[in-house]
């Protein structure tokens, strides 16, 4: 069994460092975490007795939790797939009746698990746990002397690399996606994403919502290719994304259904990075015209309709621009569209 994480403060800046122990390994808790603003019964008298002024005891910690991070996360919160984090923290019941979040401080232990590497590892931003690898694991959760109960977990998945390589011209597309590295003028040396397939999205526990407020997970609608396979895979479901959602940007589309899909393969660090987003017009007709315009033949890749871009129109504000489509003529061509039609998704990753 393994403990995780202790929770270090220095000259008032939190820094976490992972610390592994073995079965006999203990903890111990952290110099100016909560423990020391929550249990102060032994400083009753403070060094303002001397003026005259009575402080007031602060309030003692009686109960640990492991909660959901929001109630719309309460249905599907002990599911993950490798690299979210799940959402779950870490709760310290106090005895005047309030609460206080103890998640950056707590230790976190591995009772039993069925993965042939951890399952879940702290965060080293939140110390919130993070699906590692596939499999089912029980934990708890200790901080000042408390330990929670235990709560399970599964990481149901691990979303793929079609082909487990770059620029790969296979026909698999369960569980994956592909990623075409452009070659040609702003898409050069950037990796592109393929849109997600029906196996993709529920793999993902994304949910279909075709409305202007959308939030969290989901995507518009599900487009089927036909049979004939004309310059896309044959009889295959495709997600298709809006532009626009709840509380998203209107100038950049950040919170906008499709830049939440993006960020969400930046959350997983999927194939091994965390900076994926929305692709400008610019890099999707580079992109389509460094393969000559044959994104089909050379990869496999649906390329018999527009993909969503984060570029506005210069005059009109409720119009996005769109590229990569068979008809377009001119490298710097782009189909225009309103904030609210679906789309091909692609995001975007570049070296920093």
């Amino acid at each position: 069994m393994r403990d995780f994480l202790l929770a270090i403060k220095v000259l008032g800046s939190f820094f976490f460092v992972l610390v592994l122990f073995g079965c006999g390994g203990g903890s111990s808790t952290p110099s100016n975490s909560p423990s020391d603003k929550v249990d102060s019964s032994h400083n009753e008298q403070g060094s303002n007795e001397q003026e005259g002024t009575e402080v007031a005891p602060q309030p003692a910690i009686v109960g640990l939790r492991i909660i959901p991070t929001s109630l719309e996360s309460v249905g599907y919160a002990t599911e993950e797939v490798v690299g979210r984090l799940f959402m779950y923290e870490v709760v310290a019941d106090l005895d005047n009746g309030g609460i206080a979040d103890v998640t950056p401080w707590v230790t976190w232990q591995i009772i039993q698990q069925t993965c042939a590497e951890d399952c879940v590892l702290p965060d080293m931003g939140s110390n919130r746990l993070r699906a590692n690898d596939v499999g089912t694991v029980e934990v708890t959760a200790s901080f000042g002397g408390l330990t929670t109960t235990v709560i399970s977990l599964e990481v149901i998945g691990k979303l793929g690399l079609c082909g487990g390589e770059i620029d790969d011209n296979g026909t698999n597309l369960n569980e994956c996606l592909k990623i075409i590295e452009g070659k040609l003028g702003n898409a050069d040396g950037k990796w592109f994403t393929s849109p997600p397939t029906r196996s993709v999205v529920d793999l993902l526990g994304y949910f279909e919502v075709n409305k202007g407020n959308s939030s969290g997970r989901s995507f518009a609608s599900f487009y089927t290719t036909d049979a004939t396979g004309f310059l896309t895979p044959p009889n295959t479901e495709y997600a298709l994304m809006r532009y626009d959602g709840e509380d998203w940007e209107q100038d950049t589309g950040k919170g906008g259904q499709y830049a939440r899909y993006c960020a969400d393969l930046g959350e997983m660090r999927f194939n091994g990075r965390d900076n994926w987003r929305t692709a400008e017009s610019s890099e999707l007709q580079d992109l389509f015209w460094g393969e000559e315009r044959d994104l089909y033949n050379r990869y496999y890749w649906p390329a018999n309709s527009v993909y969503i871009s984060t570029t506005r129109h210069l005059n009109w504000p409720e119009i996005v621009m769109l590229s990569i489509y068979p008809l377009l003529n001119k490298r710097d061509e782009a189909a225009v569209s309103e904030v609210w039609r679906n789309h091909y998704p692609s995001c975007v990753s570049e070296l920093l």
